[in-house]
């Protein structure tokens, strides 16, 4: 039972991490796009 809670939140901590990695990543492109506007 306690392996399969594991496998659980193993699961659960990797696709927690894919979407913080792809918010971090449309923060950047929304940071850089409102850079370049600002200049131009």
């Amino acid at each position: 039972m306690s392996e399969v809670l594991l496998a659980r939140y193993a699961d659960c901590i990797f696709w927690l991490a894919r979407y913080v990695e792809r918010a971090e990543n449309l923060a950047r492109i929304l940071d850089v796009n409102e850079t370049f506007s600002r200049d131009s």
